[in-house]
């Protein structure tokens, strides 16, 4: 990680000289980014330099250091800030802790002084700016995934629709879809297939993080992404920047179509399936006359169906509708009538694979099968009311299970497993994504079904428990505010102050004095 940038504002040339010398031996998790003599000359010079960190003094000409951190403070209210003294006890001490310092240094002090000053405000920095870090690739991933149900026609949540709105305000999409010279459907290489996907979607996301910070990747479904970029990156671009990421993968080509301007969230899944429909017509004019786009049922089956079928029931399942996901079940023996035995059989293989990735998504236990080798499921040779009767049992067997895990779910087992969990870890990083693993449930799924259980969404009740828990603890006892950020899961106590106010429409100071003991 790349030092941070001070900013020293003192009016004495010659201590202010010492400081940047000793800081600038680059030891101490620093680089001087300007000098400045008083508050207002640092107030110019703000905005050019953008610095982490200022070490001001408080008694200064034309404008002091209180007034000028006063003002900083405005214009950047997490910006670190330390203050330098020539008193040790003074009626400005008690302004500094009230503004936020983080430290204060009384002159004259030792260059030991200055270092461990440094050391702890370059701990906190690096330790705030991993939490930026880790707060934008999680923002990143449930815009991701929110994006991909929008595009999908699966629930999402109106508050994350909104966020989408505004996260791809100006941006261009584009459709892509990567195609497989080799094949890679076969089973018996299913888990390399998804370690080339990974390997692909990394590389192609790295990539695009360096043409554009702001670009959005999403694995829509199998080898079809959607990537969202500033309007100032042209096709050119976007096209070199995938070339790049599949040069290790010489057997996967590609087709880049552009979507356009991005459209409200509503608007979006009907874009995407005109989209693909287009490219599946034009692909398909290709073909040479008489091809069968038949699977062979003795080695493959194809994910894009497994896929397809697999996204449709998570979407029916989302939504809860028992009567729906009965009669969609009933109707996956419709297609087998009129296909060819190959074809039939990896139609029917399909389904089931579909069934049993919903089952480990959800954790549904139960008598399915793991599919492993087609054949050794449905021989081809099997005729067609065989087949039909093979699928119809395989999604009997999924709705008889999913009813029982529902009604596990619905008698409160499940709920009382992710709040407990939410209970426990309240006070650290707690993610919707872990809770989902934890109670072995897709996180999309999870969000909604929480939501419904609840009345709440899980980021609400996250943040309800750990303000009802600061109450208690500003009511109950006499932690610091800072201490009491820490406890209830916030490292910085100015992000927890604004929550608080946020949910008692009062600071945590001003709570305490009207309810504290």
């Amino acid at each position: 990680m790349q030092n941070g940038k001070i900013l020293i504002v003192e009016d004495q040339p010659n201590f202010r000289r010492g400081l940047v010398k000793l800081i600038e031996d680059g030891q101490h998790g620093w680089h001087v980014a300007g000098e400045a003599a008083n508050g207002s000359e640092a107030l110019d010079m703000l905005d050019c330099l953008q610095p982490d960190l200022v070490l001001t003094d408080i008694r200064m000409p034309k404008m002091n250091g209180i007034d000028f951190i006063a003002e900083l403070r405005q214009r950047y209210p997490d910006m670190l800030f330390i203050f330098l003294t020539a008193y040790r006890s003074f009626d400005y001490a008690q302004s500094a802790v009230k503004m936020g310092a983080l430290d204060y240094l009384v002159k004259p002090c030792t260059e030991e002084d200055v270092r461990k000053v440094l050391a702890k405000a370059s701990s906190w920095f690096r330790e705030q700016a991993e939490q930026r870090r880790n707060d934008m690739l999680r923002l990143r991933r449930e815009q991701a995934q929110a994006l991909r149900c929008v595009l999908l026609n699966l629930p999402c949540e109106q508050e994350m629709t909104a966020v989408l709105d505004e996260a791809l305000c100006g941006k261009e999409l584009w459709l892509l879809r990567l195609g497989w010279e080799a094949d890679p459907n076969l089973i018996a290489g299913q888990q390399d297939i998804e370690a080339r996907h990974a390997a692909v979607f990394g590389n192609l996301e790295q990539r695009l993080y360096q043409a554009d910070p702001a670009s959005l990747l999403v694995a829509v479904e199998h080898s079809r992404l959607l990537v969202a970029a500033e309007a100032e990156l042209d096709e050119a671009s976007v096209s070199e920047a995938i070339r790049c990421s599949l040069d290790p993968f010489p057997d996967i080509s590609f087709r880049l179509m552009r979507m356009g301007s991005a459209p409200q969230a509503k608007h979006m899944a009907g874009i995407y399936t005109r989209m693909n429909k287009m490219a599946e017509l034009e692909e398909a004019g290709h073909k040479k006359a008489g091809q069968e786009a038949h699977v062979p049922a003795d080695a493959v089956i194809d994910p894009e169906r497994v896929r397809d079928l697999e996204v449709r029931i998570s979407g029916i399942l989302s939504l809860g509708q028992m009567d729906r996901l009965r009669h969609f079940l009933e109707d996956l023996t419709v297609p087998i009538a009129g296909m060819k035995p190959r074809e039939r059989s990896a139609y029917a293989a399909a389904v089931c694979a579909a069934l049993q990735s919903v089952r480990r998504q959800l954790g549904i236990q139960g008598a399915g099968q793991t599919v492993t080798d087609p054949s050794a499921l449905l021989p081809p040779a099997q005729g067609e009311s065989a087949t039909i009767r093979w699928v119809k049992d395989r999604t009997e067997r999924f709705l008889h299970d999913y009813r029982s895990w529902r009604e596990a779910a619905h008698s409160g087992s499940l709920l009382d497993k992710a709040l407990a969990y939410i209970g426990e870890r309240y006070m650290g990083d707690c993610r919707l994504a872990d809770a989902a693993a934890h109670v072995r449930l897709n996180p999309s799924y999870f969000s909604v079904w929480f939501k419904k259980e609840t009345g709440e969404s899980f980021t609400r009740c996250l943040t309800r428990l750990r303000m009802e828990k600061a109450a208690e603890l500003l009511r109950h006892t006499d932690m610091k505010i800072s201490e009491i950020a820490i406890t209830v899961g916030y490292n910085e106590p100015n992000y927890f102050t604004n929550a608080f106010r946020q949910f008692y429409r009062q600071s945590p100071k001003e709570w305490r004095s009207a309810f504290g003991r």
